[in-house]
């Protein structure tokens, strides 16, 4: 035990010091001169005899018990200063100069310190550790990781059960082999057992690590048991004890962290029949994850240590079934029995045992039968004990999601690995007095958690409440309709439609007037009517995504019903496999798109703790001259801050400010994270109509086949304005525009429907008759001349088809079939001898001249046994009538938003199912095209050599495409893109980059061609306004849905505004999100090595800062900050280029270790400063004893590191507010100016003037000024032999213009040369390397997505 019986701290812990104490020390008068004067150290002996004549006092005083000569002695109330029994008489004490007191005294100083080690050595007992308790731990310790691996290695290898892991089907119409696989266990007696043990293990290491701490501060007589006894009388035994419990808990926690939980490690393998439990293993969803260039030198620095750790962990363990892959991972279900039937839920479906598989199997996904003729007899409803058994298997009709709860995602959060890390870092501070430090550690590392915790739980909670719906139902049950809870529907069953939520996908079986509203699921705002399924043919299948008016989908909502039995419709699908449960599934299991960032922070870390190891040796074991158990410790201080608490919390704090200012500008998010994603968007898709365009169209004429043959130029008679249409001059065309569409009408009157169809259908002047009026399905329509029209048969519009038809009877009794659809798809129905005779010409001319083309066709039929013919029989052999032409209107702001993001290096391109002319048109329009630029379009491909016909705008055909490609702009349909896709796949992707429009596209073609540039490393942004963009909404790495409903899942973002500005908006927050992110991360790291640093500066002269200064070190600067930075506000337009997503790229990189070796060097100048001043000479500190913590804070080596690298955390932070071109200007994040004008005030204040405030800190501070600490709330002399910490006046204008000068200049490195002349010549760079269309391989490099190496058992 160190003995210091020249400092009185430890008796000033032991009483109340009054406020403004006199210490009765003289703080060297003649400061700066040297040599100091000072009041000399006490000279402690055994009575006074022994003290030498000059430390007598004067004869009018009298020897206090505390050294001090006064008239009078309260000896009573004052203990001597002298603590040990051999030495306990305190001489007087007197003033002189400090090497004169060491001449002087030096002889007794040693013999009184000689005595009182060789009286504490006599006094204290020493453990051998072999002592009971020591061998009972490490018994307990030994006994239990030997039962672990036992169990481990007889469950997995010694008694493997057979028949224990089978293949799990994703759902019951799964074909083929698949990655999901079940393995079954149970619980097991021994397993519990051992589980037991390690749970009393786990709690009672940190009792253990508690009740060692106290015994550090009662062997200290900080505080005291009851009976006085101390347990350990040696600070360095109880140290050493508590080193060796941390490091071997260290190890013990982190190795039961790889396995998936400690609960699932002592189940025992089983056949499924008895599983309590299983795990599943299933592939995690994720966009572009495999990237065309392959493996990197990076990954494999990775990817293979992490391989290695696997296999070791998994000899361990003997288990390899848990190392979770890129591809997948393994999730324990526990197994629920209900009533006999054993199931367990996994991503919201329900699995359930069957006997006859022998494992677990989905329910059910739909209807027995999908025959529409058996739906139509399907109007009884089911038995209540046939709906039971169905819920038996395929559970409640719900989102199986877990209600959100705050305190259960803060539990899994903080018993993360990082977590773990941080909370055995905490414990390391309690010891040596710094606990005020471990508080402190706490508290930040508290809030990070809790950040994340917060952040995490209101993404959960979003998604609940789209999932999470309530309400009844009226359904058909033992026949008659009684109101259930909408959960126990099943499939089969029979319901009244009524306005309100729907809650299950269902086929209408009858219906008056349906109105409903889908753009909850598919961002369409325009209300859409349903019609029954009693005119479709019997004989064909149900497929609910080409009988699409037939459908009302789960999440959507019935706006108008008659509320009666005239409406019903029939439950095809609940739960999960509902439209909505398929799209929330996909949410749910799908992982975020991975950065450059992702894999090399794995690599990073790793880095920082081979510094952090590297450190630790040098600090704890060659730079401190004390014991090497005190080295330990200081050591453990250094390498805690290489991995700082707040690095988690940097994302999600930056992600989470994003997300508010998109929320305030009308801008919906259902998942956060894709924030990040659109701050590398460099690819952005545009569908046309409702999105580059306005919603609606303007009508501009109907032209039959006559009219069409005697006009010879299209431009002669196509009118640029809308004219006055007259039904009665183009009569079998009007009935052709009055009956060929997929109207309905509400019972006010109201047209819903298709937009294009209601504009169409009100020109000409007729009406719909109130659905209450039909029968059978019929629709009645009254004409302009008042003749009546039964729409007897409806066939939607078919993507693939582009067409869409009815069969109507007129008057007279006639029956015909009517046929709308593109030019192409009409004019492959239709005899050619109908067609006008310069009909290619015509749709070539309407096209390019932005208009949209309806065709319309005609059939009589023979007979009304006709009626019942297939679609394919209906829609052949027509007569062409005419073509009806809109005129699309461009939105306002379209050219600007182009023009922002084209400016923003984002490529924009066009999917439409419109005419590939007319898309160019729009395009040029919108200023995707330039007006300069040449369009070259493709018409068709042979089948046999896979060659592509190339036409310029004058339909010349091109021999070759032109060598440089980025001089032009490419056009193609989408059925085309699919044929050169499968055909010839590379010249596809070498095309792709190129197609500026896809025109004539279905929604499987829109998909296909964003996941195939997504697969060259591109991130994608789709924008459309619902319908047929939902697959490529939702394909994109980004979309954005143009729509009003405020819960929709068709997108993670959804302009509520239905506004084109949401695009640059969401791409704008995206790049200020991942721009202030990395900021904030360069700064955590920045902090770990700037305190670093100071640390083995600190250890180098044996010293630390006084514990204000580490609290505001590690407190409040470093949190405040961290938090400050990202409320950066994003900057008004687009820069030409993107945020870095490489923690290990170059501007990263330079930027990081310029402004470390600035810091660095200006902490040295500092230091040499100090050195080079002849004041200092005679006050240097020379202590090597650094167990008490409270004496090592007051020199001036500890000061001049505290005010130089103190304000260096500040600095830092102000040289990456800079925004550059993704953030606003450093001054609008006002927050963090105001932080800094506090921090820069306070920290040269307390450098310029000594007074209280600067004795908070212990700098610049004497005796007098001394203010109560803030832990203990004492008074606590500057200890020191000069009494006090004053900075020379001009050395004090020498440290302040050294930190102006390290601001400047690593602001100066981070604005001018990092973002400017680094940037520069990064750009220039990179425009010499340029290849086709701007597009650059360093930056697709960058932002591509990196394919991590999969390594098998092999």
């Amino acid at each position: 035990m160190k003995t210091r019986i020249l400092i009185p701290f430890l008796l000033l812990l032991r009483h109340d010091t009054p406020a403004n104490a006199d210490f009765g020390d003289t703080g060297d008068p003649y400061f700066p001169n040297c040599p100091a004067f000072v009041t000399c150290p006490i000279v402690c002996v055994a009575n006074a005899t022994d003290c030498p004549e000059h430390l007598q006092c004067a004869a009018n005083t009298q020897l206090c018990a505390d050294g001090r000569c006064a008239a009078t002695c309260d000896d009573d109330n004052l203990e001597s200063p002298c603590l040990a029994d051999c030495a306990s008489f305190a001489c007087a004490r007197i003033d002189d100069y400090l090497p004169n007191c060491y001449e002087r005294f030096g002889d007794l100083y040693d013999e009184a310190t000689a005595c009182a080690e060789e009286e504490v050595a006599a006094a204290t007992h020493l453990y051998t550790f072999t002592e009971p308790g020591f061998v009972f731990y490490y018994a307990w310790m030994s006994v239990v990781t030997f039962l672990i691996l036992g169990w481990c290695a007889f469950n997995q290898r010694l008694a493997p059960v057979h028949g224990s892991t089978l293949p799990l089907k994703e759902a019951v119409d799964t074909e083929g082999e698949n990655m999901w696989s079940q393995t079954a266990y149970r619980s097991a007696i021994i397993g519990n057992v051992i589980y037991i043990l390690v749970w009393i293990t786990i709690l009672g290491i940190q009792a253990l690590l508690t009740l060692l701490t106290i015994y550090y501060y009662v062997q200290q007589e900080m505080i005291s048991f009851p009976n006085g006894e101390m347990v350990f009388e040696s600070e360095e035994q109880v140290l050493l004890a508590f080193i060796v419990v941390w490091m071997v808990s260290v190890v013990w926690y982190l190795a039961l962290k790889w396995p998936y939980s400690v609960r699932s490690l002592f189940l025992r393998r089983c056949l499924f029949e008895n599983a309590t439990h299983v795990a599943v293993f299933a592939p995690t969803e994720s966009i572009g994850e495999v990237s065309s260039r392959g493996v990197s030198c990076t990954e494999k620095m990775i990817f293979y240590p992490r391989y290695v750790v696997n296999e070791i962990m998994g000899f361990i363990f003997s288990d390899f079934s848990h190392r979770n892959t890129k591809h997948g991972k393994t999730v324990y279900c526990q197994v629920t029995n209900e009533k006999g039937n054993r199931f367990f839920y996994f991503r919201q479906r329900r699995y359930t045992f069957s006997l006859e598989e022998g494992a677990f199997v989905p329910g059910k996904r739909s209807l027995s039968t999908n025959q529409i003729q058996d739906m139509k007899k399907a109007r009884d409803g089911l038995e209540r004990t046939d709906a039971e058994k169905k819920e038996m298997i395929l559970g409640s009709n719900k989102i199986h999601l877990r209600k959100p709860n705050f305190f259960r995602v803060a539990a899994n959060e903080f018993t993360g690995v990082f977590y773990l890390y941080q909370a055995f870092m905490i414990w390391t501070w309690f010891p040596l007095y710094y606990y005020y430090m471990a508080i402190v550690y706490t508290i930040i590392v508290f809030i990070g958690g809790i950040s994340v915790s917060i952040f995490k739980h209101k993404n959960e909670k979003s998604l609940y409440q789209l999932s999470s719906v309530s309400g009844n139902v009226l359904a058909r049950r033992d026949g008659k309709y009684e109101s259930i809870d909408h959960k126990r529907l099943v499939p089969g069953d029979v319901v009244k439609l009524t306005t309100g939520p729907v809650f299950a996908d269902m086929v209408v079986l009858d219906c008056t007037t349906i109105a409903v509203d889908e753009s909850a699921l598919t961002g369409e705002a325009t209300p859409v009517s349903k019609a029954s399924i009693e005119s479709l043919d019997g004989n064909t299948l149900y497929d609910p995504l080409v009988h699409k008016r037939q459908t009302i989908s789960a999440g959507t909502t019935i706006l108008e019903s008659s509320n009666t039995e005239c409406d019903i419709g029939l439950v095809t699908s609940t739960g999960s496999f509902t439209r909505k449960g398929e799209m929330l599934r996909s949410i749910l299991s799908y992982e975020r798109h991975r950065f450059k960032f992702d894999y090399q922070v794995q690599l990073l870390i790793p880095i920082l703790f081979v510094v952090g190891v590297i450190t630790f040796v040098i600090t704890g074991f060659v730079l401190i001259k004390d014991d090497w158990i005190y080295g330990w410790f200081y050591g453990v201080y250094v390498f805690v801050t290489a991995l700082p608490a707040l690095l988690p919390t940097v994302f999600v704090v930056s992600v989470g400010v994003s997300d508010n200012r998109l929320s305030k500008k009308g801008i919906a998010c259902i998942n956060s994270e894709a924030i990040l994603i659109a701050g590398k968007v460099r690819a952005a898709f545009f569908d046309k109509t409702g999105t580059l365009t306005k919603q609606g169209m303007d009508f501009l004429s109907a032209n039959t086949t006559e009219q069409l043959n005697e006009m010879p130029k299209t431009e002669e008679w196509l009118p640029e304005k809308p004219q006055q249409y007259v039904p009665e001059q183009n009569q079998v065309l009007t009935t052709a525009m009055v009956c060929c569409h997929t109207l309905g009408v509400t019972s006010g009157g109201d047209l819903i429907g298709n937009v294009v169809d209601k504009i169409m259908f009100e020109t000409t002047g007729a009406q719909i008759r109130n659905s209450a009026d039909s029968k059978d399905g019929v629709t009645s329509i009254v004409t302009s001349d008042g003749k009546n029209i039964s729409v007897i048969k409806r066939f939607d519009f078919d993507h693939h088809r582009m067409t869409q038809s009815v069969i109507a009877r007129f008057e007279d009794g006639t029956v015909k079939a009517f046929v709308k659809g593109s030019a192409e798809s009409i004019q492959r129905l239709c005899h050619k001898d109908s067609l006008p005779h310069n009909f290619d010409q015509i749709v070539r001319d309407l096209a390019r001249s932005g208009i949209y083309q309806i065709s319309m066709a005609v059939k009589t039929l023979a007979s009304k046994d006709n009626i019942d013919d297939s679609r394919d029989e209906i829609e052949r052999g027509l007569e062409y009538l005419g073509v009806v032409n809109f005129k699309n209107v461009i939105r306002e702001e379209a050219p600007s938003i182009i023009k922002e993001l084209q400016e923003g290096d984002v490529r924009c391109s066009m999917l439409t199912g419109d005419n590939v002319l007319t898309g160019i048109h729009i395009a040029k329009e919108s200023g995707m095209i330039a007006p300069n630029k040449q369009v070259i379009r493709a018409t068709q491909m042979s089948h046999e050599s896979g060659h592509i016909i190339w036409v310029d705008e004058n339909d010349a055909e091109l021999l070759k495409l032109p060598a440089k490609l980025s001089q032009v702009e490419l056009a193609m349909t989408g059925e085309l893109w699919i044929r050169l896709l499968s055909h010839d796949r590379e010249l596809a992707l070498e095309l792709v980059d190129h197609i500026r429009v896809f025109g004539r596209c279905n929604p499987h073609d829109k998909a296909s061609v964003v996941s195939t540039l997504a697969s060259k490393g591109y991130i994608t942004l789709m924008c459309g306004d619902g319908g047929n963009d939902c697959g490529a909404l939702k394909t994109a790495h980004v979309g954005i849905a143009l729509s009003d409903a405020e819960a929709s899942i068709v997108a993670p973002f959804t302009s509520l505004k239905k506004c084109l500005t949401s695009v640059p908006e969401v791409l704008k927050e995206g790049r200020c999100a991942l721009a202030s992110a990395f900021a904030s991360y360069k700064y955590m790291i920045l902090y770990g090595q700037i305190t670093m640093f100071n640390q083995m500066a600190n250890a180098y002269f044996q010293i630390t800062f006084a514990e204000m200064c580490w609290i505001f070190i590690d407190g409040a600067w470093v949190v405040s900050m961290a938090f400050a930075l990202p409320l950066a506000q994003a900057a008004k337009r687009l820069a030409p280029e993107r945020p870095t997503a490489s923690v290990l790229g170059p501007h990263t990189m330079f930027s990081a270790l310029g402004i470390i070796a600035f810091n660095f060097a200006f902490m040295a100048i500092s230091l040499a400063a100090l050195v080079r001043e002849p004041w200092y000479q005679c006050r240097k500190w020379d202590g090597t004893d650094v167990s008490n913590v409270s004496i090592l804070g007051d020199n001036y080596e500890s000061e001049v590191i505290f005010l130089v690298t103190g304000y260096q955390y500040v600095s830092s932070a102000m040289a990456f507010n800079f925004g550059y071109k993704f953030r606003a200007a450093w001054i609008k994040n006002w927050f963090f100016v105001i932080l800094v004008v506090i921090y820069t005030t306070i920290h040269f204040l307390i450098t310029l003037y000594p007074s209280k405030v600067s004795c908070f800190w212990r700098v610049n501070c004497e005796n007098k000024n001394v203010v109560p600490n803030i832990i203990d709330w004492y008074n606590i002399p500057i200890q020191n032999k000069y009494n006090h910490t004053l900075l020379h006046e001009d050395f004090r204008v020498v440290i302040c213009v050294i930190m102006v000068a390290n601001t400047i200049a690593v602001c100066g490195w981070e604005y001018f040369i990092i973002n400017g002349i680094g940037r520069r010549l990064v750009n220039e760079s990179k425009n010499r390397n340029k290849t086709i269309d701007g597009k650059d391989d360093e930056n697709v490099a960058e932002i591509e997505l990196v394919a991590e190496p999969y390594f098998d058992d092999a």
